[in-house]
């Protein structure tokens, strides 16, 4: 292209840009395109104590009959689910089952040799008086519970729902605030969004794990939890009436 029709090119879309009735968007070359957008991610993070707690307890029967174990373990798991009903507890649910065979690898002979079974039943216990953890847990213990997973906490799912919304809620306006900023940064003013993406939810849950299965006392502290949120937001840009192309090259 010669430098006049060049020049001529330059005129006709600075002129455009310049007057009232814009050039359409799509009617734009990529490149002035891009000029009049930009891509910001925005996150929020809160740190929030949870209200709501889940212990997983198991008992462990070991028996040379199966039918020994399967029984004595059905009976302790009964006492260990009377019991925690009799405290107020009603969010108990069976998480696991299982029966193995025990015993040891005789090398001589080269064989297995069963010397008899294990049967484990594990129950999740799930409440919202935080307060009684080590309770449950210490109750659970007496009842006949020998095997003590750990400690969950977390939100129950309505604090769920409108933690995520109010995170989601403000990484938009942190997107928003970046996006002004780099806006006015060029002489322009952020304008609408164009395209919205969650690009990461995280959400940590600390973990607590119980050394011994029996304890005279089970003191149990909470922790915060910690969660975020982070969104994409590709913007317009506006630079008003008045920008244009750089002037065409002098001949």
């Amino acid at each position: 292209m010669n430098a006049a029709k060049k020049g001529l090119l330059y005129v006709l879309l600075a002129g455009t840009l310049g007057s009232a009735q814009p050039l359409a968007a799509e009617a734009l070359p990529d490149k002035i395109e891009n000029l009049r957008r930009v891509t910001v991610t925005g996150s929020a993070q809160v740190e929030i104590m949870p209200d709501e707690a889940s212990v997983r307890l198991s008992v462990k029967t070991e028996k040379k009959d199966l039918r020994e174990a399967q029984t004595e373990n059905a009976t302790l798991a009964t006492r260990v689910t009377q019991e925690l009903r009799a405290i107020g507890v009603g969010d108990i649910q069976t998480v696991h089952y299982s029966l193995d065979k025990m015993g040891y690898w005789d090398s001589k002979t080269n064989a297995f040799i069963q010397t008899g079974y294990q049967v484990q039943n594990t129950l999740k216990v799930t409440t919202t008086k935080l307060d009684t953890v080590g309770y449950i847990i210490d109750t659970a213990v007496k009842a006949g519970s020998n095997d003590i997973d750990g400690i969950a906490f977390d939100l129950t799912r309505e604090a769920k729902a409108k933690l995520q919304y109010q995170l989601l809620t403000d990484a938009c306006r942190n997107a928003r605030d970046k996006a002004t900023l780099l806006a006015e940064g060029v002489g322009g003013a952020v304008g609408k969004a164009i395209t919205v993406q969650e690009t990461n939810y995280d959400y940590v849950r600390p973990q607590y794990g119980i050394a011994k299965a029996a304890r005279d006392s089970t003191p149990v502290q909470p922790r915060q939890l910690t969660v975020s949120a982070q969104v994409q937001v590709l913007f317009e840009i506006d630079y008003g009436p008045t920008w244009a192309l750089p002037p065409p090259e002098k001949k």
